[in-house]
């Protein structure tokens, strides 16, 4: 018999808190065309959205969306990153989502 035993809420979050790197809109942009760019407003902790979407917490994920802590760009947003790609974000890969938060 095969263990199919999914690694465990700690596990997940020692691997995204290593996976969490800084970036700027120069790299990330060209995730645009596949529509994968979520963007986590400061007020909430990168770690703790990547954490909620890696572990499927719908409810949370829900929650958040509705409250405006996650969304995708604004076109206002996407313009002005445009005309500054040295800005720098810190970033998260949680398949197929980028999650990223922008840096001041």
């Amino acid at each position: 018999m095969g263990t199919d035993r999914k690694p465990s809420r700690e596990l997940i979050e020692q691997e995204l808190q290593k996976s969490i790197d800084r970036t700027t809109w120069a790299d990330l942009r060209t995730h645009l065309v596949r529509d994968v760019i979520i963007l986590v407003s400061p007020e909430l902790p990168l770690l703790e959205a990547a954490l909620g979407t890696a572990t499927d917490d719908e409810a949370q994920v829900a929650a958040w969306i509705r409250s405006g802590l996650l969304k995708k760009p604004s076109h206002d947003q996407l313009e002005a990153w445009e005309k500054d790609l040295d800005r720098p974000f810190l970033m998260v890969v949680v398949q197929p989502f980028i999650l990223i938060q922008i840096l001041n």
